[in-house]
């Protein structure tokens, strides 16, 4: 059985040659790569994009630097960059949040080519350039096709957001050989299903396929003070279970937790995710979440 998926131009003399065909050999190329990349590499930084907080100016300072994206594509900041806390945030954050900074892939027609003159005699330009950028959000969670760079403590101040404090979301090296990542989920109560249940959409770890060990732990207060908890939670008097499906072909989980009766809350929890040691076919274990 036969199977096929990419198709390049084929080309030869006495051809019509169409912006079809040529735009059918670069989504070719660009496809093949990013499949490599990604399958290779995962996701995450590969250097630089570090975060400042500038408390002074409400404002975030993004240095410069190199990010791969869940879908192999390369997201590139050439130049620091400064983001007003007002325009980062697309829902109030709330005191003690943590919320993620990540970056993603944007894309915008630029340029003025020049076309053949048509048989009415109108001569129209095209914008003949597609220009490759970035784009910044914060959120609970990265999507499909984000990276997070940070993790911010958000909350309000003069009705205002604000930014408390700022942490690295993940070491800045080459992707090859990356063991480790982490990350924040917020479950809502809005979301909650038969038998007190609640699940985060499907999250992309950032190590790319393989065996991925994944681990959950909850974000909250306890006795006044910010804390994080996780193994056996139930010693510290929180009646809730914690699970993780984990996919090791997309390199992506889901996870899902039982709450008590009553459960009106946002459930805030924290992902460990680290890269299994490589092992034969008779030593390897079952792929299982550790919670």
């Amino acid at each position: 059985m036969e199977k096929y998926r990419f198709q390049r131009s084929q080309y030869c003399d006495g051809m019509c040659l169409t912006a079809a065909d040529l735009q059918n050999q670069q989504e070719y190329d660009r496809s093949k790569r990013e499949l490599l990349v990604r399958s290779l590499f995962g996701s995450g930084i590969v250097r630089g994009l570090s975060v400042e907080n500038l408390p002074q100016r409400n404002e975030l300072l993004v240095h410069p630097g190199l990010a791969v994206d869940p879908l192999g594509r390369t997201l590139c900041l050439p130049d620091p960059l400064r983001i007003p806390y007002a325009r980062l945030f697309r829902q109030m954050p709330t005191y003690g949040d943590r919320w993620l900074l990540c970056i993603g892939y944007t894309e915008r027609l630029c340029g003025e080519g020049r076309m053949l003159r048509m048989e009415d005699g109108i001569h129209l330009p095209v914008e003949n350039r597609v220009e490759e950028g970035v784009r910044f959000s914060a959120s609970m969670q990265p999507g499909e096709d984000e990276v997070a760079i940070a993790v911010l403590a958000a909350g309000v101040q003069s009705d205002r957001p604000f930014v408390w404090s700022v942490e690295p979301a993940g070491p800045a090296h080459p992707l090859r050989g990356q063991r480790s990542a982490t990350g924040c989920l917020r479950l809502s109560p809005a979301e909650l299903r038969p038998g007190n249940l609640l699940y985060s959409q499907e999250v992309s770890h950032g190590l790319g396929p393989g065996d991925v060990r994944v681990a959950l732990a909850v974000d909250g207060w306890q006795g006044g003070r910010q804390c994080t908890i996780s193994g056996a939670i139930g010693l510290f008097r929180l009646e809730l279970e914690l699970a993780v499906k984990v996919f090791p072909e997309s390199g992506s989980f889901i996870a899902a937790a039982r709450v008590p009766d009553g459960w009106d809350r946002d459930l805030r929890l924290r992902w460990y995710a680290e890269a299994c040691e490589a092992a034969s076919d008779e030593e390897k274990p079952p792929v299982t979440a550790a919670v």
